[in-house]
């Protein structure tokens, strides 16, 4: 589950160059450690780095909850919270630091299944929140000192580029239907031709009426990534 780089790997040196020539980096890493919270990069940036790629963006995520989050920052000088049009309703704050860089910082979560659909609930464990991450590829953490979280082997994924969903593709579908159009981005960024799983284009099928009740705004930010693929 947890593994460390390669001390002599391309990914260990871009990700020293990364943590190390970015004080704004090791400054919320510091102020979270010495409240008690855990800071790790997650996500996109963590498969951008495993792949021998500096990431365009480095998305963070922590067990402390927003309020805890305004209360660690409120006051300080270097680190102001940015207010967003979603408030902390999706439980990502929006830290600038040192007046130079923005980092989003998402509260670890689980999604409500009650009546009020696309809730989160906000939970402290880290394998529970890679349980509600879309791929596999997609649900691995980076902690600091360079240690790998990944409880669905994505990285093997990656290495033998398959794409595959955490759980089954209809629970991120049926929850937002971009789902659909990110996974086909990803297979053509990194599936390697591999044959589509026959249950995910049937959940598609399924359920790809529902991009019409999406947002053009969405919709056309999620095709921009899709046409500037090599």
């Amino acid at each position: 589950i947890d593994t460390l780089f390669d001390h002599n790997s391309k990914q260990w040196r871009i990700f020293t160059e990364i943590v190390t020539k970015t004080p704004e980096l090791l400054l919320l890493n510091s102020l979270f450690a010495t409240n008690g919270y855990q800071l790790r990069i997650a996500g996109g940036a963590v498969r951008d780095l495993l792949c021998g790629h500096r990431p365009k963006d480095i998305d963070l995520a922590t067990d402390a909850t927003p309020d805890q989050m305004n209360h660690m920052i409120r006051n300080r000088r270097n680190i102001w919270v940015l207010k967003t049009s979603s408030g902390h309703r999706n439980g990502t704050v929006m830290a600038r630091v040192n007046d130079k860089l923005n980092y989003e910082i998402t509260t670890l979560h689980k999604w409500s299944t009650d009546e009020t659909p696309g809730k989160p609930i906000f939970i402290t464990d880290w394998r529970t929140d890679a349980e509600h991450r879309d791929l596999t590829i997609n649900a691995m953490y980076l902690s600091f000192d360079g240690r790998l979280y990944d409880y669905f082997d994505g990285l093997q994924d990656l290495q033998h580029r398959r794409i595959r969903f955490v759980d089954t593709a209809e629970r991120p579908i049926r929850q937002n239907a971009i789902t659909i159009l990110r996974y086909f981005r990803f297979y053509c960024e990194f599936g390697g031709g591999h044959p589509h799983d026959p249950s995910i284009l049937s959940t598609i099928g399924q359920y790809s009426h529902h991009l019409l009740h999406t947002s053009e705004q969405n919709l056309w930010k999620e095709f921009k990534k899709i046409l500037s693929l090599d």
